[in-house]
């Protein structure tokens, strides 16, 4: 409790600091803005007393909405950046904040309401999976077949090099690499193999922390040889936290200090990987012209990342505001669902076209484009993200957001039980391992980018475990 109230203290204080120094402005749009940051910083202090915080999932919900709600719009208010290249600006941003902090305002009421509330009951399970005496041999051949089709594909194309090349000169014609999303998934799931074959030989074993070191080091290499070039930094950044997680629970107890150290790496590897997604292999050729990690002359890398990467803030301003005065945009009514289905499907793009159904993108540029009817989308391609609210509200109109928190709520409570179902001893916590990383794409993602994070990610890491392990009546403990 004592923890929770000098939390709730300080971020009141930070703010009265703000204020008086004048680096954001006084308005209305605090009041909810400041009730969002005091409950998320107070349940993220509740979860901080429990010992199994790193597999709490509601300790990762509250993260993301402080980050969100609270810490994005004070970023964009005290440095005056919300959005860029469109055709069309709101006059002022104050107000349209206010609506979006009350947006997030009723959802985190929601949440706080029901965070204790099982909707779901954990199922419990009457036997645990072993790994089969073959297993470590199963992993490192597939490892080896992952390794030969991504070394195959950099010779294919004339080496290391010219594959950042074909990164870098990537165009929306071709999207540098288009239509190898199947070889990809075989081709880079190297390093999920590697952390598993860590698990298997080290589990219950005594550890030094330079051991582990050196191997989360290899992990990073691998992450970069396998996908990492192509700009994925989500990718490596969320392996490595997945690698982290399984260490910590099964191997190595990590301390506060070490962690520090991971979130330290993680945004110095978000701002670099942010300059090579922008400059590709020119990052590499120039890189005495970087005199810093600065995104541009109005953010710093980490406030880049921040409101770019772990929150969608301004992107839900401009929403709201395209939705009040664009009138000849139409409601999707689920269409961007069906589309990233499909999308995955064999033979899906038939359907799609016979459907009529609209992509995501397609919607989004719809509707900050195409504002006074004249079609801009068709020649300017949307990239931005607009979370899991943002892409309910282009489907159904701006009150969804209702509908919206209540379906995550669900879907959040269900990964809960899901999660509180499996033992730590159970080779299936690799994949409850994956919470943080599906809990930020669930949030702040689009559908279509939590499918192919599924169908990438869980998926073909399943059917491995299902491979190479059995059924077992006996509980072993670490």
């Amino acid at each position: 409790m004592k923890k929770r109230i000098l939390l709730s203290s300080f971020l009141i204080l930070f703010l009265i600091l703000l204020l008086v120094t004048g680096l954001i402005p006084f308005d209305i749009y605090l009041l909810p803005m400041t009730l969002c940051g005091l409950i998320t910083l107070i349940k993220i202090g509740e979860k901080l007393e429990k010992n199994s915080v790193l597999r709490e999932t509601f300790f990762y919900v509250w993260c993301v909405l402080f980050l969100s709600s609270f810490v994005a719009p004070l970023i964009h208010f005290s440095r005056n950046y919300w959005i860029e290249n469109v055709y069309y600006l709101p006059t002022e941003w104050n107000g349209l904040a206010f609506k979006v902090s009350s947006i997030y305002l009723f959802g985190i009421i929601v949440f706080a309401v029901l965070d204790n509330v099982n909707l779901f009951k954990a199922k419990q399970l009457t036997y645990i999976r072993q790994f089969k005496a073959s297993a470590s041999y199963i992993v490192l051949f597939l490892m080896s077949v992952s390794f030969i089709l991504q070394t195959y594909l950099y010779i294919r194309v004339g080496g290391i090099s010219q594959y950042m090349l074909i990164f870098t000169e990537k165009n929306e014609e071709s999207g540098g690499f288009a239509g190898m999303g199947a070889f990809f998934i075989i081709s880079e799931i190297f390093p999920y193999l590697l952390m598993l074959y860590f698990f298997i030989k080290n589990r219950g074993k005594q550890v030094s922390f330079i051991y582990i070191l050196l191997f989360l080091a290899l992990m990073l290499i691998s992450c970069i040889y396998f996908g990492g070039l192509r700009g994925s930094r989500s990718n490596t950044i969320f392996t490595m936290l997945q690698a982290v997680i399984v260490i910590n629970f099964t191997i190595y107890r990590f301390s506060k200090i070490h962690f520090m150290g991971f979130l330290a790496g993680f945004f110095l590897f978000m701002a670099i990987g942010r300059l090579y997604k922008n400059d590709g292999i020119n990052l590499v050729n120039n890189i005495g012209e970087y005199q810093s990690l600065s995104i541009s002359e109005d953010m710093t890398s980490m406030e880049k990342i921040v409101t770019g990467d772990l929150a969608r803030f301004n992107i839900m301003c401009y929403e709201l505001f395209m939705l009040k005065n664009n009138s000849t945009y139409k409601k999707k009514y689920g269409s961007t669902y069906l589309y990233s289905i499909f999308t995955f499907i064999p033979g899906g793009k038939n359907i799609r076209e016979y459907l009529n159904l609209t992509g995501r993108s397609e919607a989004a540029g719809n509707l900050q484009f195409d504002f006074d009817g004249q079609i801009r989308s068709a020649h300017r391609k949307n990239t931005r993200i607009f979370g899991f609210v943002g892409e309910f509200m282009l489907n159904f109109g701006s009150l969804s957001f209702v509908f919206a928190f209540l379906i995550l709520l669900v879907l959040l409570k269900y990964i809960e039980s899901v999660v509180n179902s499996v033992w730590i001893s159970d080779p299936m916590f690799i994949l409850v391992a994956l919470l943080p990383i599906f809990i930020s794409i669930l949030i702040n993602a689009d559908f279509n980018n939590f499918v192919f994070s599924l169908i990438k990610r869980v998926i073909p890491l399943y059917f491995i475990i299902m491979l190479i392990t059995k059924k077992s009546s006996r509980r072993i403990l670490r």
